[in-house]
């Protein structure tokens, strides 16, 4: 089952990206000719190769496909569950200008943003049927941008493109392995300035307390790598289906903005909920003008 869909835009604002690239989960060809950000796009999973045979490169990879299928299936019942932005997001209107949401789903929070005044928004997420509905979300809403397939490891937007980067509750799908080329991508597609805002759950969380223990256990028997990874299930009618998180603790996280040279501005603990802080939030900005 090899995937390819092409998708067309009708905005020819700026250029965003213009290069063929293969990521780490994904082979991704994007095609820009007249009109931007990319007009064409044909995405192809790594589990799905030429003869149908299965194939996993690396063990870690082989999660971020799953996290790809999971959202695949769940994709319009999780967009229809979230439907409200996070509280959090009202800081990116300070900036304004082209706005790229990572790990978008259904690009409520970029949406958000993007009504204070910004001038395009590119919605990323490594599901395409995520990216359908944030498409028509866009369109509905008059939001000039548009909605593309893509892999945070590999970020399909050119060099010192971007003023404002989401990347609220999506970090914690990507294993501690690859959170390093994550942060390098959010630097090398901001411009000097730029804002950052990434929100991950936080494994303090109550409902966390026995599958950590669990987890205590079996890496004593060398069953696991880490205490911070797991499966976290969702219904489906009659079916169960585990979405992967890797959650990163508040240090981990300052300790990346540091190495990366994002500047932090605010840190601590929120919610999706207002009476709720069991989120990791770290809002920054990008230097890269060191003199």
């Amino acid at each position: 089952m090899i995937r390819d869909r092409k998708y067309y835009t009708s905005f020819s604002v700026i250029k965003l990206c213009d290069y063929v690239l293969y990521t780490g989960s994904h082979i991704v060809a994007y095609l820009c000719i007249n009109l931007r950000p990319c007009d064409i796009w044909i995405t192809i999973p790594l589990k799905y190769v030429i003869n149908g045979e299965y194939m996993v490169i690396d063990k870690d990879l082989s999660k971020i496909v799953d996290v790809f299928e999971v959202y695949e299936e769940i994709a319009e019942g999780f967009s229809s569950w979230r439907v409200k932005p996070w509280p959090i997001a009202v800081l990116g209107k300070s900036r304004g200008g082209i706005i790229v949401d990572l790990g978008a789903g259904s690009c409520i929070n970029g949406i958000y943003v993007y009504s204070f005044g910004g001038k395009y928004l590119l919605c990323i997420d490594v599901s395409y049927t995520m990216d359908f509905l944030s498409r028509r979300s866009l369109l509905n809403r008059d939001v000039v941008g548009d909605s593309i397939a893509g892999d945070m490891l590999f970020i399909p937007i050119k060099d010192n493109s971007v003023d404002v980067v989401l990347a609220i509750a999506s970090i914690h799908h990507v294993p501690s392995k690859f959170i390093d080329r994550v942060f390098a991508e959010v630097v090398r597609i901001s411009v000097n300035g730029a804002l950052v805002i990434i929100t991950s759950w936080s494994w303090r969380q109550l409902r966390f307390t026995i599958p950590t223990l669990m987890n205590i256990i079996l890496k004593l028997f060398g069953l696991v790598k880490s205490i911070r990874e797991y499966r976290i299930s969702w219904r489906k009618k009659k079916r169960t289906l585990y979405r992967y998180y890797y959650l990163y603790t508040l240090d981990e996280l300052l300790k990346l903005c540091r190495k990366y040279r994002l500047k932090v501005l605010s840190y601590g603990y929120t919610g999706y909920l207002r009476n709720k802080s069991d989120n990791i939030f770290i809002v920054a900005r990008v230097v890269k003008n060191y003199g």
